[in-house]
């Protein structure tokens, strides 16, 4: 087992030490490594694009019951959403960016951030999609946006940072 880890360790780089176990990032994965008693490990990859992918699924499942069109995930809006989320990671500052100047007709923004580690469980990470879209739905402007009949386009990004805090950002913009 000593050897697997070590394993994973050249390949994909220790970032941070959860009170459960050890978290390893990739570039749209990461790894959480969980001990059981007497030391029994169990490795569970997360894939952060399919975390995303649950977040539009329950955007669009409100926008049907509503009446509206789905929107379709696009790409570009996409890449915004990952690097304004990465922006919003490494700065002091939580605020929405230029909108109106870069087509985009909608912005929602989530952070959940810690002083010290977090357990990265299986339950902890399969709530997180429905924890980031109950946080906009509960919001007025942010379940407005959602809903907005004026988008056709979506672009989710789920960003998250380990050091010895936690930061998890998560953006979604539409045009």
């Amino acid at each position: 087992m000593k050897n697997l880890i070590t394993t994973l360790l050249v390949f994909i780089s220790l970032t941070s030490l959860s009170q459960d176990g050890y978290i390893y990032q990739g570039n749209r994965n990461f790894w959480a490594i969980e001990v059981k008693e007497m030391n029994e490990k169990t490795f569970t990859k997360y894939d952060i694009d399919s975390i995303e992918n649950e977040v539009i699924i329950l955007i669009n499942n409100l926008r049907t019951q509503k009446g509206l069109n789905k929107v379709v995930k696009e790409n570009s809006l996409g890449d915004y959403s990952f690097n304004l989320g990465e922006q919003l990671l490494h700065s002091k500052e939580f605020k929405h960016s230029d909108i109106e100047g870069n087509n985009i007709r909608v912005e929602n923004l989530f952070l959940i951030s810690s002083f010290g580690t977090i357990p990265f469980t299986d339950e902890r990470m399969e709530s997180l999609p429905k924890e980031i879209y109950d946080n906009w739905f509960t919001s007025t402007k942010h379940r407005e946006n959602m809903l907005s009949p004026n988008i056709k386009n979506i672009g989710v990004s789920i960003n998250i940072k380990y050091s010895e805090n936690y930061k998890v950002v998560s953006t979604m913009v539409g045009n």
